[in-house]
């Protein structure tokens, strides 16, 4: 039964059901990723530090997509520079659609037009017009 809490996490985008499931010793650690991803992009929310650092302490190894959105969450704390150090490590990883929405997060944070542009481009590329949405509205 606690294993169905990953799933109705993200089958309804439920931003605290997902929390709930990263802070579980159970469940398949890239799933844990997809997690941290709904919270980050879809919910909008941050992820603290200690709730990181907890997921982290649950395994010896974690496979690179978990790697890298564990470090995107941190990114997301932190300043402009963090964030798109990490989108290049996005890139590196090839996670197209987290770096591009990634870009994103950090254009609204900057609300640099080059930042902007950079977004629009990769939103575009990828044809994910919600996020494009998402830019335009909040800009």
């Amino acid at each position: 039964m606690e294993r169905r809490c990953q799933w109705e996490a993200l089958i309804e985008v439920d931003a605290p059901t997902a929390r709930e499931a990263l802070a579980a010793k159970y469940g398949p650690r890239d799933r844990k990723g997809e997690l941290i991803a709904l919270i980050l992009f879809e919910a909008r929310e941050t992820i603290s530090e200690e709730e990181l650092v907890a997921l982290e302490g649950q395994s010896i190894a974690d496979p690179p997509v978990l790697s890298l959105r564990v470090a995107l969450a941190r990114a997301v704390n932190g300043d402009a520079h963090a964030l798109r150090a990490v989108i290049t490590r996005l890139d590196e990883g090839e996670l197209v659609a987290d770096a591009a929405r990634a870009a994103t997060l950090l254009a609204l944070s900057t609300h640099d037009n080059a930042d902007r542009a950079d977004a629009e481009r990769r939103l575009g590329t990828l044809g994910d017009r919600d996020y494009l949405q998402k830019l335009a509205e909040e800009w």
